[in-house]
């Protein structure tokens, strides 16, 4: 399931801190809801830092009833470099670290999951998408209990990461279909075997948001039809203690980075996308 950038870690960026304001907001609130929207995968993130006394055995008492499958335990992956102190002549040695993080429940239909982290919670639905009204209550009704139990200390991080797939005829122009694309030089094949742009922005206004947008090619899943992947990211990184962050606050912020995201993808395609997907 989809995190930001990472399932199991978010990408720190410094960016400024204080209350979030609806700069910009009526500008990007009258986006168009789309009959057929390409989501495949949608996940709404808030990253916090527990008190100490709140680890696995704890967390692993927070349960719904809705959500009875143990979809699988999430880890933190480090990669560590070091060498040794008897010998400093010595090559380097490597070795992975795995740090279980938690929990991640589904549905019996592993349509939504329910992650249970010691860095923070994740509401995943997977498709079809339904809308945001269902998919942002029932977030904040597993938010409730995450928070009943593992009783934060410091909200760092609330983000959303939407997935998109939009289907590309083969041989077909990207700009047919994107307003931003990577553009290959016209003397070189035309034919692309691997694909990979990824850009971050800093919202205009003092709201403190970012927007990651990420393209690359997905296996195919229809014939003659190239998977492109549209990647959009919205974060705010708040770094507050839990008791100076109101519940509205935080949905009133998840309203805001909605908007945010969904200017970002109307900025990206175009009409021919629009006319496929209504």
């Amino acid at each position: 399931e989809s995190g930001l950038i990472t399932p199991s870690g978010c990408r720190k960026s410094t960016v400024e801190r204080g209350s979030l304001s609806y700069y910009w907001l009526g500008e990007i609130m009258g986006s168009e809801t789309y009959r057929n929207a390409p989501i495949t995968e949608a996940a709404l993130d808030v990253r916090v830092r527990l008190p100490k006394d709140r680890g696995l055995d704890v967390l692993e008492a927070i349960r719904d009833e809705n959500y009875p499958v143990l979809h699988r335990r999430p880890v933190k992956v480090e990669f560590k470099v070091g060498t040794s102190e008897s010998d400093p002549l010595a090559a380097p040695k490597s070795e992975i670290l795995n740090t279980p993080l938690g929990f991640a429940y589904a549905t019996v239909d592993r349509k939504q999951v329910f992650q249970i982290r010691t860095d923070g919670f994740t509401h995943n639905r997977l498709e079809p998408y339904v809308d945001w009204d269902s998919f942002s209550q029932e977030a904040k009704r597993l938010w409730a209990r995450y928070v009943a139990v593992a009783r934060p200390e410091t909200i760092e991080i609330l983000g959303l990461n939407y997935l998109n797939r939009i289907l590309v005829p083969l041989g077909a122009p990207f700009e047919e279909y994107f307003r931003t694309y990577i553009q290959v030089a016209p003397d070189l094949p035309q034919t692309v075997n691997s694909y990979n742009l990824t850009f971050q922005l800093s919202w205009p206004g003092e709201e403190g948001i970012l927007a990651f947008v990420g393209q690359s090619l997905a296996p195919p899943v229809k014939e003659g039809f190239a998977a492109m992947v549209l990647n959009i990211q919205a974060f705010t990184q708040l770094n507050k203690s839990a008791s100076e962050v109101q519940e509205d606050d935080i949905w009133k912020t998840f309203n805001i980075l909605r908007a945010v995201k969904n200017s970002v993808f109307e900025s990206c395609i175009t009409d021919l996308v629009r006319k496929e997907i209504r």
